[in-house]
């Protein structure tokens, strides 16, 4: 049996929306071998301020890391990352912690991020720590073909490609009527990297077809009430914020749901909130 340490934002779906906090909650919740997997959270909740308290357990996290793993004495390290420069700080030191320092196998997953389909110029420090992960983990799992083409070009890494997946849920049979009112709708984490600004923008350029649909929000995430407040000068918009949906709201929601909108600025991989939708018949 290997005791296996998996890194994710909160599994709590009212504390963190997150697609990697989805995967490894879908990991735990079925596995079905004789392997344990023990999370080890990182990142910041949705709404959690970047205070003082905030960077003191910013400094603390490779101890904490480093203590975990000696604690339950860990065999495997399951480590999820994006490309993007936050993310390969602090994901570079917890790699260096486990690899190097404590001498433990690791799995890289890697989620997206910017760096992945655009590399930082040569001599970069970014360069050098994505190249390091990529090329020094025992695994590096990326979530496409074209991915798995763009580490092994790009930092010289192979990797193996593994789709994104979800929970198989009853839904209805009986379709959707698109001859209605539609009801378009964006579930996730709302931050700017998922072109929320660009839907906003997108939104007011459709005024002679408002009275054609319906504009529902669910989620959470930093850029929240910019998102909102940019909605509220869209005269004449109808939209509602529904907050963060879970378990067979989150499926009725995207049942009632005609059209899913998902702008992302940069690779996605395999975004699940999208498959959710496309399972529930959505158009995205």
């Amino acid at each position: 049996m290997l005791q296996i340490l998996i890194t994710a934002p909160s599994l709590n779906e009212h504390e963190n929306v997150s697609g990697i906090s989805t995967m490894v909650r879908t990991i735990i919740e079925n596995n079905k071998s004789s392997n344990r997997f023990m999370h080890f959270r990182v990142g910041k909740k949705d709404g959690e301020k970047k205070g003082l308290k905030w960077v003191m357990t910013q400094f603390l996290i490779v101890p904490r890391f480093i203590r975990t793993i000696k604690q339950t004495r860990t065999d495997l390290v399951y480590l999820n990352t994006d490309l993007t420069r936050p993310s390969i700080l602090r994901d570079y030191l917890l790699f260096v912690a486990a690899k190097y320092f404590l001498r433990k196998k690791v799995l890289l997953h890697v989620h997206g991020g910017h760096f992945l389909m655009t590399p930082p110029r040569q001599g970069s420090p970014f360069l050098f720590m994505i190249r390091k992960m990529l090329t020094g983990a025992s695994v590096c799992i990326v979530l496409s073909e074209i991915e798995q083409k763009a580490i092994l070009k790009n930092f010289g890494a192979p990797g193996i490609a593994l789709p994104n997946a979800i929970e198989v849920t009853e839904t209805s049979n009986q379709g959707k009527n698109f001859n209605n009112k539609l009801q378009i709708i964006f579930l996730g984490r709302v931050v700017k990297s998922k072109g929320i600004h660009v839907i906003a923008s997108s939104l007011k350029n459709l005024n002679s077809f408002f009275l054609d649909f319906e504009f529902h929000i669910y989620g959470s995430g930093p850029e929240l009430d910019i998102l909102l407040e940019e909605l509220g000068t869209v005269k004449g918009l109808s939209y509602k914020y529904h907050g963060v949906v879970r378990g067979q709201e989150k499926w009725n929601a995207l049942e009632k749901a005609h059209i899913f909108l998902l702008p992302s600025l940069f690779g996605e991989g395999l975004p699940i909130a999208m498959l959710e939708a496309m399972g529930s018949g959505c158009i995205p």
